[in-house]
């Protein structure tokens, strides 16, 4: 009692078990609702809930070494899920509940490595990052798992260089470079470390700079093949490609102006969102370019201060721009579809920012019992908003409905959300709300969920002619737009089987298409074979049952191979089966 007593008088400024316990329990009591209340929302099924690769062994090998079996190839977040899959299934609590402790460890992480570069108020400027409300997403979904660890790795890499440049010892520089793969293996967003190092050195250790640059510069080359390798795959394998991410060079500059100011105001007065309202980057509008202006002068100004003013505030906005970069718009993000800002794209870069702003406000002129009662106020409302937010988390209807009432033209909100109605049978629900997003955006997801709903309607109203007509429109327009979009080439066959008899031999041209589309994508064999057991039963037996065996040997080799490898016939419910099987046996030598 008398060791935590004498902490207590020592205060936060040096480390100790005591106020590292208290950082605990503040981020506890914060992010509690969470724990308790949070479930399933957007991704989460991909990553956990309809994850079959956390099911055994043959999976976590999987999530190893096929880059293409899970949604973006982080093997440590997968392994991560895996073991908690074998520990507690689809109980959401467990997986909150870890993500809130590691929002406690890398508070904790923080404060320990701001204590050795030796800056004044670290304590208050941990808690403040690890309850900022802007860093809520982050936590409170599941699927941002890669958020949480890539910083708590990136944290323990940057207490072990430091160490290295103090000792000189290699162990530490070892456990560096452990820190840093395992981080890169979460989210390769961290890849601004070495720099951010390199910049911390020449901050506060300029002596020290040349004999680090051979080790930073490793880690800065590795670091930039692995962000490169993730930005292709965000390309080729996310599908960030096509009109939404077709700007101009001066639109991104315009974009990363606007979005580098948002940031830093999310930071300073925080509105968290899920899907911020999105712009358009204009090259008429004088506002967007004083934003670019301002956001270039800044780090020069601070350049040309910092004999007066020192190094720090020019290192922390250094360390933001870096961290931020390839959430700019210079590179095509996926989300970027939906807003050019997501809480969880500034979660790296707010070490640098929030230390920045918690810096200032610890050198405020209160008194010193002003500034513990101001310290106490902000981190009390901070944590307030984080309990506001809770609710939004509970399920992904909750997210949405959430979503819409802060930004009502987020289509991608109203669109998920009437999948959702769908779902549950609220036909007409889901149609208004599938309405309501198509008058925002004419998405070729969307059009396809339109083209859906519309074929089930005919569906219940013994094939409708003029509802099947509607299907065939919102179809045709979705793959106008998306012409390899396998789901819509699917839903197309469909609709033209039972449509007139004149228009019937077009299912088999979607039919084949759809079969060609899945040959020919970079999914793997597993993956195809889900999606034919799942939805291409249609068009593998209704090409059988209008062509015969001449048809068969029109569906691609993979496709066939597949079908056989996993006994995939068993799974069609057709009175043509057994003939087909034979075919197929016969087509493969077999």
């Amino acid at each position: 009692m008398s060791k935590i007593k004498e902490s207590l008088k020592q205060g936060p400024e040096k480390w100790s078990r005591s106020w590292a316990g208290f950082l605990l329990t503040l981020v506890l009591a914060a992010y509690f609702p969470v724990m308790i209340g949070g479930g399933w929302i957007w991704d989460d099924n991909d990553y956990v809930t309809e994850n079959p690769l956390l099911e055994d062994s043959a999976g976590l090998h999987r999530i190893w070494t096929d880059p293409t079996a899970t949604p973006q190839y982080y093997p440590v977040v997968h392994t991560s899920f895996w073991i908690e899959h074998q520990l507690w299934g689809e109980n959401p609590v467990g997986y909150h509940t870890v993500n809130v402790l590691l929002m406690a460890l890398i508070g904790v992480l923080f404060w320990k490595f701001l204590l050795r570069l030796g800056i004044p108020g670290a304590w208050f400027i941990a808690a403040l990052f690890a309850l900022h409300p802007i860093h809520v997403e982050s936590v409170a979904w599941v699927t941002e798992r890669k958020n949480m660890l890539s910083m708590a790795f990136l944290l323990a890499a940057a207490l072990s260089y430091w160490r290295y440049v103090e000792t000189a010892k290699v162990s530490f520089l070892l456990w560096c470079v452990l820190s840093f793969g395992l981080g890169m293996l979460s989210k390769t967003v961290i890849a601004f470390f070495p720099a951010a190092m390199f910049l911390l050195l020449w901050w506060r250790k300029p002596d020290q700079c040349r004999r680090h640059v051979l080790p930073l510069g490793v880690l800065l080359s590795i670091g930039a093949w692995a962000g490169w390798r993730t930005a292709m795959l965000e390309v080729s394998q996310v599908g960030a490609e096509g009109a939404a991410w077709a700007w101009t060079v001066t639109e991104r500059f315009l974009l990363a102006g606007q979005i580098l100011w948002s940031y830093a105001l999310h930071v300073l007065a925080p509105n968290p969102q899920f899907l911020y309202p999105k712009w358009i980057p204009n090259s008429a509008d004088f506002f967007q370019w004083c934003l670019l202006a301002t956001a270039v002068a800044l780090p020069i100004v601070l350049w040309w201060k910092s004999k007066t003013w020192g190094r720090g505030p020019l290192v922390a906005i250094l360390i933001f721009g870096g961290a931020i970069f390839p959430a700019l718009g210079f590179l095509d993000v996926y989300p970027m579809k939906f807003s050019f800002l997501a809480d969880h794209f500034q979660f790296h870069a707010n070490l640098a920012l929030v230390g920045l702003f918690g810096f200032f406000l610890t050198h405020i002129p209160l008194s010193a019992s002003g500034k513990r009662l101001g310290a106490a106020a902000l981190l009390l409302g901070c944590i307030g908003m984080v309990w506001a937010q809770a609710p939004k988390y509970e399920n992904e209807q909750a997210l949405w409905e959430h979503t819409i009432a802060e930004n009502p033209a987020a289509w991608v909100a109203w669109h998920n959300l009437g999948g959702i109605y769908a779902e549950e049978g609220h036909q007409e629900d889901a149609y208004a709300c599938y309405e309501k997003a198509i008058a925002i955006e004419r998405d070729p997801k969307l059009l396809n969920s339109m083209s859906a709903w519309w074929f089930r309607k005919a569906s219940r109203s013994r094939w409708n002619h003029q509802m099947l007509q509607k299907a065939a429109g919102f179809g045709l327009e979705s793959l106008k737009q998306w012409p390899s979009y396998f789901q819509t080439q699917l839903l197309l066959g469909r609709i033209f089987v039972y449509g007139p008899k004149q228009e019937r031999s077009k299912s088999i041209t979607y039919f084949e298409d759809f079969l060609r589309t899945l040959s020919e994508s970079k999914m793997n064999d597993g993956q195809i074979a889900e999606v034919l057991i799942s939805s291409g039963q249609d068009a593998v037996s209704s090409i059988y049952r209008q062509i015969g065996h001449e048809g068969l040997q029109r569906i691609p080799h993979r496709i066939k191979t597949i079908l056989l490898q996993i006994n995939c016939i068993e799974h069609l419910q057709d009175r043509f089966i057994p003939e087909f099987k034979r075919s197929l046996l016969a087509l493969q030598g077999l």
